[in-house]
This record gives C-alpha cells, sequence and structure tokens, in this order.
C-alpha cells in the first residue's frame, strides 16, 4: 500500500492547497487528490515540484506498507453487514468475509455518526489470521485509509438512504475490528 502524506506535510507547514498551488504552478485538483490521497499516480515533475517546495524527500511525502488490503465488497443490512477484504502480501491474496453490524446515530435525515462493528468474526480462519495480522502491524494511516475505503461502501450500500447522489455527510466513523483474543489464535 502507498500513502501520500501531503496533508500532514501541509498541516506542520500551516500551507494551505491554494497557497500551494500559486506558489508551485500544481493544478487545486491534483494537489486535492494527493492531500486526501484520492490520486492515481503522481508525475514525476510534480514529486520534484513537491518535494522541492517543501524540501522533502520523496519517502517522506510518500509511504509504503509491504501489503495491499481492500475492500472488495459490503452487503446486507445495519443488522447483519458483510465485508469481503482481499489480504496481498508479496507470496498470495487470500479474502476474508467478515460479518458484523452497522450503528448509526441521526439526526434529522442527518448522519451524525457511524460505527461499524465487525467483531463476529469471519468465515475463513486462515483470512481472517491474514487479515488480523495485515492490520496489526501496519501504520494506522494505511488503518485510516482501509476504513474510509470501507465506509464509502457501506454508504453506497448499507446506508444509501442517507446518501442520496450528490449529497455530502460529514460524519464521524469507526470500525471495531475483531482482534486474536475472541477465541481464535493468530500466530
Amino acid at each position: 500500500m502507498i500513502h501520500c502524506n501531503l496533508s500532514v506535510l501541509l498541516a506542520e507547514r500551516r500551507l494551505k492547497i491554494s497557497r500551494v498551488a500559486a506558489d508551485t504552478g500544481i493544478s487545486r485538483t491534483t494537489l486535492t487528490a494527493l492531500a486526501y490521497n484520492n490520486c492515481q499516480g503522481i508525475q514525476m515533475n510534480t514529486l520534484n515540484s513537491l518535494c522541492m517546495y517543501l524540501d522533502i524527500t520523496p519517502d517522506q511525502l510518500l509511504s509504503f506498507a509491504p501489503v495491499d488490503v481492500s475492500v472488495e465488497r459490503v452487503a446486507g443490512t445495519t443488522e447483519k453487514l458483510e465485508a469481503l477484504f482481499s489480504v496481498r502480501d508479496r507470496v498470495q491474496t487470500r479474502r476474508c468475509t467478515l460479518y458484523g453490524r452497522v450503528v448509526c446515530t441521526t439526526e434529522g435525515q442527518e448522519v451524525k455518526n457511524v460505527v461499524v462493528d465487525l467483531k463476529h468474526g469471519a468465515d475463513d480462519f486462515d483470512g481472517f489470521a491474514g487479515l488480523y495480522v495485515a492490520l496489526r502491524d501496519l501504520p494506522h494511516i494505511f488503518i485510516s485509509d482501509i476504513e474510509t475505503a470501507l465506509f464509502k461502501q457501506i454508504m453506497a450500500t448499507v446506508l444509501e438512504e442517507y446518501a442520496p447522489v450528490g449529497k455530502r455527510i460529514e460524519t464521524g466513523f469507526r470500525v471495531v475490528w475483531p482482534t486474536n483474543d475472541e477465541g481464535q489464535d493468530t500466530d
């Protein structure tokens, strides 16, 4: 997994995207995508300009973890959530389906808080073990990226009535992940 640390670097320097765009000539769209870790790639001249402007090296802008954890599918209801994850390391890809529920706090038609409780376990011990080890060893910023991807899929499927097309929902979001002390030994 690769994560762009631009938002942290800008916050540390008290810089706004509009200022960086004006100073470097890099488009606001590109900078926003990088800051929100939403980009598909980065041009070498953009990387060079950012490194020179921020006085950093590429490894300070980009973080790498030698595993990919992705949310492949989310289905079900708020009471019976099913989330399929894929865990790929250098050797193999494992799939694991976690089960749980979604608890929402709403105010009128707006979602204020979402807690995804995935403590109900997995359909495959080996897959769960791979996911557990990957999550245990990943830096927090990567786990946050996975949770954001999970949130997007939950909003698009399970909670679609709260997310009409074009409506932006500002919400608190937390995932309760299963751990190996819940009856499964993962080592």
